[in-house]
């Protein structure tokens, strides 16, 4: 497996990528700003089934890592916390792409290898979904 960095590859098209700018920009800042905590849990299969899906905690954890609260983030569910973070790092790498402070980055992997991410991705999910229904935290 490799990571490469190429300052000659294309930059993404410009509405795509401020579209993707716009948006990320918009969901850190609604995590911060708005009053998350006022509304009731909406999740339609905790709903119907009482079991978390994958994403239970997700909103509360983004509002806890804008917060700067990083333990209690990761506390209400490691999977949102972690997609908060890769939001910022996302946010931050487009728009150093687009400004030319960075280069592309690509990941080169062969099948096996593309084959073991998915694996390990499978099972960080199945790690993620039995910590939400243990601890309970995502009720």
């Amino acid at each position: 497996m490799q990571l490469k960095a190429r300052r000659d590859e294309p930059l993404l098209d410009p509405v795509v990528r401020w579209t993707l700018v716009a948006t990320l920009c918009s969901g850190l800042l609604a995590a911060r700003f708005f009053p998350f905590e006022a509304l009731p849990a909406l999740c339609p299969i905790r709903r119907i089934t009482s079991w978390p899906c994958l994403g239970c905690g997700g909103t509360r954890a983004w509002v806890e890592m804008a917060h700067l609260n990083v333990s209690g983030a990761f506390l209400q569910s490691p999977l949102g916390a972690s997609c908060f973070i890769a939001a910022v790092a996302l946010l931050l790498y487009l728009l150093g792409r687009s400004w030319g402070f960075l280069p592309a980055i690509r990941l080169q992997h062969s099948r096996r290898e593309g084959l073991a991410l998915r694996l390990l991705g499978a099972i960080l999910l199945a790690v993620h979904w039995a910590y939400l229904i243990i601890s309970g935290v995502a009720t």
